[in-house]
Formats: structure tokens, sequence, C-alpha cells
């Protein structure tokens, strides 16, 4: 009775886990070709995130390796992700707000 209902929210924050991670893994493609510094300004990271863009998606449209290729890059962007959070999480705690 309570399966279905749990199983659906996991499988709603899976799907937006794995398209949070490709949205990482387009950025950082794009901040390694621009090489955007960290007081850049605003212009340029919507410029790396387009460059991103473009680069993951001819990426992904080779036959036979794009899929891997996707599949990694994901797989990058979420570990990136994962990383962010931890390390907020302990400039947080450190300043005692969590």
């Amino acid at each position: 009775a309570i399966g279905i209902p749990v199983a659906m929210v996991l499988l709603f924050c899976f799907a937006i886990l794995i398209y949070f991670g490709k949205l990482m893994a387009i950025m950082l493609l794009g901040m390694k070709v621009i090489q955007v510094k960290e007081k850049s300004g605003f212009l340029r990271y919507y410029g790396a995130f387009a460059i991103g863009t473009v680069i993951y998606t001819i990426l992904t449209l080779i036959p036979l390796v794009g899929w891997i290729l996707k599949l990694l890059l994901i797989l990058v962007g979420v570990g990136a992700a994962s990383i962010y959070e931890i390390e907020l999480f302990h400039m947080l705690r450190k300043k005692k707000m969590v």
C-alpha cells in the first residue's frame, strides 16, 4: 500500500538527479573550453553553457559511442553536483548555519 507511492517519488527524484547531472556536465564542458574564472561576468557563464550544449549534442550524436559518452558525462555531472553539495554542507557547518 505504501510501496508504490514511495517508488514513484524515488523515480521522480532519480529523474531530477539525472537531468541535473546532464546540466552539470554541459556546464563543465563549456567551462573547460572557455576557461571561466570564478569572478567572470554573468554572460560568460551563458556562453559556457551554450558552447557546452553544442559540444554535448555533437558528442552524443556519434553512432555507437554517443550513448556511452552520454552516460559518462551524466555520471561526471552527478558526481560534480554531489561534491559541490558536500562542500557546501561542510562550509555551512563551519559557519554553524546547519
